[in-house]
């Protein structure tokens, strides 16, 4: 290792070591500025995801296609977990759109019954 790499590999430890000595520091400090600069910094962001919607979407679609057993996982232990709140959801989902729900169900229904006659 040279002299100069020494140092950097130096700076580099102290560095970390200062961050972890000050972290409640830092995060109040980011705190702040994310205070102050809310709308900003919201603006950012949403000019950002505009302007990269199909790079984010493939993005997305790639974690999801690399990742569907860990996500299935993640999906059946939130149903598990939050069981009864599911079940209120649904329920009060169902009285607020009780006739949507009976149309779709109709029209369903008569789309199968006319494949299995167009079948036959």
């Amino acid at each position: 290792m040279t002299n100069e790499e020494y140092k950097k590999a130096q700076k580099k430890a102290y560095k970390k070591a200062w961050n972890e000595e000050h972290k409640e520091e830092i995060a109040a400090k980011h705190k702040a500025y994310f205070e102050a600069n809310k709308e900003k910094i919201k603006a950012k962001a949403k000019a950002y995801r505009e302007a990269n919607k199909e790079k984010i979407k493939a993005k997305q679609k790639a974690y999801r296609e690399a990742n569907k057993e860990k996500i299935k996982a993640k999906q059946k232990a939130y149903r598990e977990a939050h069981k009864e709140k599911i079940k209120t959801y649904k329920k009060a989902y169902y009285k607020a759109n009780k006739e949507e729900i009976q149309i779709k169900q109709n029209e369903r229904t008569f789309k199968k019954r006319m494949e299995e006659i167009n079948n036959d």
